[in-house]
């Protein structure tokens, strides 16, 4: 598999980033077993690349998903409750990942820095 040029670039920018931090490991393991395009997106996570803005706020997201989950803050509208408090999402994304706060499932978290 050949990258091209501004790939490798990006690449090195993330490898910069992550040198010190335990999971580096499993980044170079998706990076190699992943396609171009999903590289591409999950490289904007760690170079700020953030194209989809919210006309609303002017908020800027790196996925498109992250913008349209974003919009329904904008909406008082909350459709989505929980049923074991008393706490209610727009978004179904929102919701299912509160709901693992009561599992106390998080499956990504990272060892170092604790974050999901």
């Amino acid at each position: 598999m050949r990258y091209s040029q501004q790939t490798i670039l990006r690449l090195l920018k993330v490898f910069e980033l992550l040198r010190d931090h335990t999971s580096a490991i499993l980044v170079t393991k998706y990076i190699l077993n992943s396609k171009s395009c999903n590289l591409n997106r999950h490289v904007r996570t760690h170079i700020g690349d953030a194209p989809y803005q919210c006309t609303e706020c002017g908020k800027s997201f790196a996925y498109r998903y992250q913008l349209r989950d974003h919009n329904d803050i904008h909406t008082s509208e909350k459709r989505y409750s929980c049923g074991q408090c008393d706490k209610s999402f727009a978004n179904k994304r929102s919701l299912s990942k509160h709901l693992r706060t009561h599992t106390g499932e998080m499956p990504h978290s990272c060892r170092e820095c604790g974050n999901n």
